[in-house]
């Protein structure tokens, strides 16, 4: 009978799947339990990577935007600067900046100082306009601004004045007038512009190379702010920023995408600051994940743009630039939950596919067990288990066929049972007795021959084993590279090939040899010690290292290891040898190249370093000590090797790139040596690491390059010159006056053909063009004067003889018949030695000739102005040296100041005036004067007075002179001239301890000079010797008074001293007598030595009751101020111990505390003076020592042992908070010799 099949629904199927869950949870389990973690793992994988190389991505988006950025403003800043510096060479410019500077020179009133030229103006704002700056500025070399375009920085202010934004363009100024070079200023904060500036400064020079002032121009912004708001690659949130520190600020030079930051500032703190604009500005570079300056979580990339001194920062929001992650997560997060469904439902209906045939059988199953045999499964699957299904079929069909058989015979064999049972029963009878004890015996038999054969196969199993054992280990044994023997006492018995190669003896050598013949005879007594060791048990095994010798006498070195064992029934030793002579030389030679390297290390030149990364110095050579000039490696050990660096930043920065390449060579850094000089050096240095990767330590070598680097800046001092050269030569070939040829020569004849090329400048030279010379109308020789001909041909034969460069002055004839002077030079151009054609240049040399001409002028004039510069230092030489101006000898130095512009010069008149102190408003006397004419000299009296103009007093208070060719057009003479009458003056002022002491007058009477700059040079130079002569006075005057006030100091000390010295009498008076304590003490010593005569610190010594009581007490103050308290201190002690009959060293104290606060009205007042004490109390009776000390200690040895007690830490009198002061009492024997010392702080104080 066959089941019918179900075709239920799925619902039907998920209800059956999971009332029979067993076989279907547990395939669904394993199902999800292989898939799942391999998914979740290749999904882990898939986003880490795509996370990691998105984060790479965005890493090296953000670096190339930088270094994009970074060289763009680079390279904008340096065409900015070469644009000036071509503005600051027009010869234009030049000119109108000098007349402007000029003019500023001559002009003081502000009127005047405000009114620009129109055209002046005009000429600027074109070249403005052309170069495309925002402003032009000229400034004068003492940095007044003689010139600008800006209505900001307005004509005739200083740029030294304190003046918000002044200070960074005058440092740009200053800069380059010092190195004479261009330069820009750092950024600049002027109140009135919505932004911050950037200024540029080139020195200027006038024709003669003399330097004249400066000129500043503003750099436009936009074009950087264009450059930074280029957000490509950026995306949506990210942004370029451009920072710099003022200060403790930060501020930002460009505006934020997203947010205006105009002159908006953060403190320059690294908890305050965010980390990228922190790091950016201390001149590091990396990236960092952190909030930005807007407070968004953003991924930045910093460095540090050296020219601009400011930091440059490129970023983007983690948002934005992780937001493709995030997508592709959520769509993992997606594809997974799909996967695990569609996985869930495939594994249910493939369990349901497996257990609906099986949950089917298994029905069929148990109604066949309950005696159904007709039962029959109607599974129809081609897999096992419709194989399983068939054979249950057949199977039930067979019992069923069995069943039915059975039924038919026993019907038919009851009567036969019934027959025979009879029968069989009595034979049963018979043969039971004798089965039982059959079976009994079978039993016995089976169990025998049961444990037989497992005893026979065991040991058939051992057998093989030890077979296999043996055969292993004797393969191991032959095949192994370690030389292995068994020897008895005497000979070897068993050796594999190792050894046999080892020693070069066969086997059966080695049979006839014993061990100890092999060895060296050094070795040998030792070895057959061991051996009878180890044949008499006293050994297991051992390990020797050493030298053996081989069949053909070679000796080698061994390392044998003696093993005793058991060999066919009898004692033996199993020996390995094992050849080290390779590793014994290279331990040899690893000594060798020890001691080679100690003494390189020790020798070489370079200063070589291990240090660890906190900058411990690990090991360095003598070298590196004489090169930082320490004088011991123990010196140079107990410092950090940070300190070595002249600049932390720039350590840094090295640090970050040996970081990055693990090895750096000859990096150029600033080393401080121990006494502070600067070297320079160059540093090769790597990292050392550990096995896993971390760092172990630091090493290199470092070399002095201080004289390589001065010699580099001088060889790049003089390429700069050479490219100069160089550039001025290019721009003199392209602006060439001359003419260049070039003519072809006949090999054979060696006569010039024909000319194969001339220049456009023959015309202006000759007057003929160059196709004239091309054609053949003309030629060079025939342009030659006649009387010159004939030298220059013999000279250029003699230059092709020579095969050398020919130069030629001559005279030329020009179309015009005009003669004029030229300068040729050429040479001729060879093949293989054979002339091919001639070259060369000739240039028009008439002006030269004037110009030399010119020159040996100049030179007589140069040759004059030299000797009388000369003359003129001789002069000041001799003055400065004289004693008048040395000693300040007033008189006598204006004498001879005055008359000698008059005798060298010619100068009319020279007078001195004195500014009047404390007068309003300020006048000058003339207190000296000297006319030539009648040469008169007047010193010591007022000759006339002179109210200053303020004008006056402000352009002499800053150090300038007046300079007046006339006198009547000088507004500031002005009053002046009412009293001194003259045509030409210079007024030049001097200087005295406080500031302006008046001025020197030199003046024509008769005609109007044009003061030359070497006179206007010696005057001042006269002047300031005249400052130098009146501090010098005013100088003795000073010293003159402090040798009086000296001398009354001295006499008030000596009375202070005999005072003291009197007092001093009085404190020994009441010390204790020595008598009295050698009465006291048997052994002592005592150290006094009061620093001030008298002393605040003071011994005292007492007896009551038998009991001797000895202090050491330190009072408040030195000298006389401790010399008072210590008296006081004697008499209380005195009152205590003597009078009170106070014993116990505590109560002492306590005592002399209250006593103390006391007599000096501490309750009441603010004294808080006090005294240190160290008080014991010796009773003789008892050996008994008591010791209590305030805030000093006692010290004594006893027994060799050095002990210390300390004091309270409370002194005797002074401030007390407490509501009672009591200080503590300390015991302990002397039954024992015992050293005893109790001192003051008072000794060591003096050298503090």
């Amino acid at each position: 009978m066959r089941l019918p099949n179900s075709n239920t629904s799925q619902k039907n199927s998920l209800l059956s799947f999971f009332r029979q869950p067993k076989i279907a949870l547990q395939l669904l389990f394993w199902v999800l339990m292989i898939e799942f973690p391999a998914e979740a793992i290749l999904v882990y994988i898939s986003y880490t990577n795509a996370q990691k190389t998105l984060q790479s991505e965005i890493l090296t988006k953000l670096e190339a935007v930088s270094e994009r950025q970074t060289l763009q403003i680079e390279k904008y800043i340096q065409q900015e600067l070469d644009n000036l510096s071509i503005l600051s060479q027009v010869n234009d410019v030049v000119e109108k900046s000098t007349g402007a500077i000029n003019e500023i020179g001559k002009t003081t009133e502000k009127t005047k100082l405000t009114q620009t030229n129109q055209a002046t103006q005009d000429f600027f704002t074109k070249y403005k306009s052309l170069f495309g700056f925002s402003e032009i500025t000229v400034v004068s070399p003492d940095f007044k601004i003689a010139f600008s375009t800006d209505s900001l920085l307005p004509v005739g202010a200083s740029l030294r004045t304190p003046k918000k934004g002044y200070e960074n363009i005058f440092k740009a100024a200053e800069r380059a007038s010092i190195l004479l070079q261009t330069d820009f200023s750092d950024f600049v904060d002027i109140p009135q512009k919505s932004g911050f500036s950037l200024y540029g400064a080139a020195p200027l020079r006038n024709n003669g190379g003399r330097f004249i002032g400066v000129i500043l121009v503003e750099i436009k912004q936009t074009s950087i702010a264009e450059i930074l708001n280029d957000y490509t690659g950026l995306g949506e949130t990210g942004e370029s920023v451009l920072v710099f520190r003022k200060n403790a600020e930060v501020f930002f030079a460009t505006h934020s995408r997203f947010k205006s930051q105009t002159k908006k500032s953060i403190p320059f703190l690294k908890s305050e600051t965010p980390t990228a604009i922190y790091e950016a500005l201390q001149g590091n570079r990396n990236t960092v994940i952190a909030k930005d300056h807007l407070g968004n979580d953003a991924i930045t990339f910093y460095s540090y743009i050296p020219p601009l001194r400011s930091g440059i920062l490129v970023k983007i929001n983690t948002a934005e630039a992780y937001a493709p992650i995030h997508n592709l997560r959520n769509i993992f997060i997606t594809i997974i939950s799909i996967t695990l469904v569609i996985v869930v439902l495939v594994a249910i209906r493939l369990a349901d596919s497996f257990t609906k045939p099986l949950r089917a059988l298994t029905r069929v199953v148990h109604r066949l067990a309950e005696g159904d045999l007709s039962q029959r499964s109607d599974i129809q699957l081609k897999n096992e288990i419709g194989v399983l299904a068939e054979d249950f079929n057949l199977m039930a069909q067979k019992l069923q066929d069995d069943q039915i058989k059975l039924t038919d015979y026993n019907q038919s064999l009851e009567a036969k049972v019934e027959e025979r049972t009879k029968e069989v029963q009595e034979a049963l009878d018979a043969i039971k007795s004798q089965n039982i004890r059959l079976n009994e015996l079978n039993e016995e038999l089976v169990s025998s021959e049961e444990e037989l054969r497992q005893n026979a196969e065991e040991l058939s199993s051992i057998n093989d084993n030890l077979f296999k054992s043996e055969q292993r280990f004797k393969k191991l044994i032959e095949e192994n590279d370690i030389g292995i023997c068994i020897v008895d006492y005497a000979t070897v018995l068993y050796s594999n090939q190792a050894a046999q190669k080892l020693l070069g003896y066969n086997e059966e050598q080695f049979k006839k040899i014993s061990l100890t013949e092999l060895v060296s005879p050094k070795f040998a007594p030792f070895l057959q010690v061991e051996l009878d060791r180890y044949f008499y048990g006293k050994a297991d095994r051992s390990r020797y290292e050493l030298k053996i010798r081989t069949q053909y006498n070679s000796k080698i070195w061994v390392d044998m290891f003696l093993v005793r064992i058991d060999y066919e029934g009898k004692n033996a030793i199993l020996v390995s040898l094992y050849d080290i002579t390779s590793r014994r030389q290279a331990e040899n030679m690893l000594k060798e190249s020890e001691r080679t390297f100690r003494a390189i290390f020790e020798n070489i030149q370079e200063g070589y370093i291990m240090v660890s990364e906190e900058g411990k110095i690990l090991m360095a050579n003598q070298s590196l000590v004489d090169l930082m000039k320490y004088s011991s490696l123990d010196e140079i050990y107990q410092h950090n090797a940070f300190n070595f660096y002249a600049d932390p930043h720039e350590r840094t920065r090295f640090h970050t790139i040996l970081y990055e390449k693990e090895k750096i060579t000859a990096y150029p850094l600033l080393f401080k040596r121990k006494d502070g000089e600067l070297i320079y050096i160059e540093f090769d240095k790597r990292i050392v690491r550990d096995e896993l990767g971390q760092v172990r330590y630091f090493e290199g070598l470092i070399r002095d390059v201080t004289e390589k680097k001065k010699a580099e800046n001088e060889l790049r001092n003089a390429y700069n010159e050479i490219k100069e050269s160089r550039r001025n030569y290019a721009y003199l070939l392209r602006n060439l006056k001359g003419l260049v040829y070039r003519m072809r020569v006949d090999n054979t004849e060696g006569k010039a053909r024909q000319l194969e090329f001339v220049s456009d400048g023959a015309y202006e030279l000759t007057g003929y063009r160059a196709k004239d010379f091309m054609d053949q109308r003309v030629t060079l020789g025939a342009l030659i004067e006649e009387a010159d001909r004939k030298r220059v041909n013999q000279q250029i034969r003699k230059a092709i003889i020579e095969k050398s460069a020919y130069e030629l002055t001559y005279r030329m004839r020009t179309h015009n018949n005009q003669v004029k002077w030229v300068f040729e030079k050429g040479g001729g151009l060879y093949d293989d030695g054979v002339l091919i054609s001639l070259q060369g240049f000739i240039t028009d040399i008439d002006s030269q000739k004037k110009i030399e001409e010119e020159l040996m002028v100049s030179r007589e004039m140069i040759s004059r102005q030299k000797e009388r510069v000369e003359r003129n230092n001789e002069v000041l030489m001799l003055l400065t040296q004289s004693p008048a101006i040395q000693l300040g000898k007033w008189e006598e130095a204006v004498s001879t100041l005055l008359q000698t512009p008059a005798d060298y010069l010619g100068i009319d008149r020279v007078s001195l005036w004195t500014l009047r102190e404390g007068v309003e408003p300020p006048m000058l006397d003339c207190v000296a004067h000297f006319e030539k004419q009648n040469n008169r000299m007047e010193i010591g009296q007022s000759y006339a007075t002179f109210v200053m103009p303020d004008s006056y007093l402000e352009t002499l208070s800053v150090g300038d002179s007046i300079i007046a060719p006339r006198v009547s057009k000088e507004p500031l003479l002005a009053v002046f001239q009412t009293i001194q009458k003259s045509v030409s003056a210079i007024h030049i002022p001097y200087f005295g301890r406080f500031g302006l002491s008046g001025t020197m007058v030199f003046e024509n009477l008769q005609e109007e000079v044009n003061w030359q700059a070497d006179d206007v040079t010696f005057l001042k130079s006269l002047t300031d010797i005249l400052t130098i002569a009146y501090k010098s006075y005013q100088r003795a005057l000073a010293e003159e008074e402090v040798l009086k006030q000296k001398q009354i100091i001295e006499k008030k000390n000596d009375d202070i001293i005999d005072s003291i010295n009197y007092a001093s009498r009085i404190q020994a008076a009441i010390l204790p007598p020595q008598d009295i304590i050698e009465t006291l003490l048997k052994d002592f010593f005592i150290l006094y030595k009061p620093r001030d005569i008298v002393s605040g610190d003071f011994y005292w010594i007492g007896e009551v009751s038998g009991k001797t009581v000895v202090a050491a007490v330190d009072c408040t103050g030195h000298g006389v101020p401790g010399a008072f308290m210590s008296m006081i201190a004697t008499q209380l002690l005195y009152e205590i111990v003597s009078r009170r009959n106070v014993i116990n060293a505590d109560e002492i104290l306590n005592n002399l505390h209250i006593s103390v606060r006391k007599a000096l009205k501490q309750e009441s007042t603010q004294n808080r003076d006090g005294m240190d004490v160290s008080l014991v109390v010796y009773d003789p009776k008892k050996q008994e020592m008591q010791f209590s000390g305030a805030k000093n200690p006692i010290v004594f040895f006893q027994n060799q042992t050095l002990h210390y007690i300390k004091g309270d830490v409370l002194p005797i009198g002074g401030e007390q908070r407490e509501v009672q002061r009591v200080f503590k009492r300390h015991s302990f024997n002397i039954d024992t010799q015992t050293t005893i010392y109790l001192f003051s702080d008072g000794f060591q104080d003096q050298f503090g």
